[in-house]
């Protein structure tokens, strides 16, 4: 019996969006936001964090408490943090809904 080991794709998709989701709950907590607080959230990053997002976008939105989900800048958030995932930099913004 032979084991697959390889990651394909679609797999390494899912593992980025599970890291935004716990990116965006980081910060979330440091924002002092409540548990339930609803939350207009963007993220900035490269093709990889792109891609996490489109192929997870209802399951980030769903997981993060996001009435809205953008790619790209959000010029009122509450606050902006940047961190790393897999080597790539990505921004996430966020504010109260």
């Amino acid at each position: 019996m032979a084991l697959d080991l390889e990651i394909d794709e679609t797999l390494e998709r899912e593992g980025r969006a599970r890291e935004l989701i716990r990116v965006v709950q980081d910060v979330r907590r440091s924002a002092g936001l409540e548990v339930g607080d609803r939350i207009v959230l963007a993220l900035e990053g490269g093709p990889g964090v792109r891609d996490a997002v489109e192929a997870h976008r209802s399951a980030i939105a769903g997981e993060t408490l996001a009435r809205e989900l953008v790619v790209g800048n959000l010029d009122d958030a509450l606050v902006r943090q940047e961190a790393r995932i897999d080597g790539e930099r990505v921004v996430v913004a966020l504010r109260r809904a």
